[in-house]
């Protein structure tokens, strides 16, 4: 049984060209983990000050301004978060509009020509890329890189600080491996 490539029925360069109008999308998306990942040091830097101050000065009016600001922070992060996550959508409903049509009109022609064999996961596979384009997974994709600038800031500000999130890190990782292990069959 011949399985079809939802990709190779597309014209020349349709997939490249739809990819490449996705620049823009990509870089704002890129941007905004930038500035959700910087503003992600808010609460290092938060709970540093109340060690720091408030504990100090027993300042109650500090706390709050702290606390306020602390929150803002967390608000804006998840404003822009949001943002991210809806040009990633937007991209991925464009990508889909572009090149969709073109998949089913080959599929539909291979169907009319007694090739049909592996059109329903040809079609399986052309969502399983427009999922891969809008989900959480390439969301993190771009929140990976900023990692060791993360980490690096906090081993700046504080070693011990820095050593406690590399060893959340690995952790995470590690449990990550386990978890992928124990899910296989």
């Amino acid at each position: 049984m011949k399985l079809l490539n939802p990709f190779a029925a597309l014209p020349d360069n349709l997939l490249t060209r739809a990819l490449k109008d996705g620049a823009t999308p990509l870089a704002f998306a890129g941007g905004f983990s930038l500035i959700s990942n910087l503003l992600y040091l808010a609460l290092p830097l938060y709970t540093f000050q109340i060690y720091g101050r408030v504990l100090a000065s027993y300042s109650i009016s500090t706390l709050i301004v702290l606390t306020v600001g602390a929150l803002l922070v967390f608000l804006i992060s998840g404003v822009i978060d949001e943002l991210r996550t809806r040009v990633l959508i937007n991209y991925g409903i464009t990508l889909d509009q572009k090149v969709s049509s073109h998949v089913f009109a080959a599929l539909f022609e291979a169907e009319t020509r007694g090739q049909g064999q592996g059109s329903a996961q040809a079609l399986r596979d052309l969502d399983s890329f427009r999922q891969l384009l809008t989900g959480a997974v390439f969301a993190a994709i771009f929140d990976l890189p900023w990692m060791p600038i993360f980490i690096g800031i906090l081993f700046v500000i504080d070693p011990a600080v820095g050593f406690i999130t590399l060893f959340g890190a690995f952790a995470l990782f590690g449990l990550a491996m386990a978890q992928d292990r124990l899910s296989r069959p």
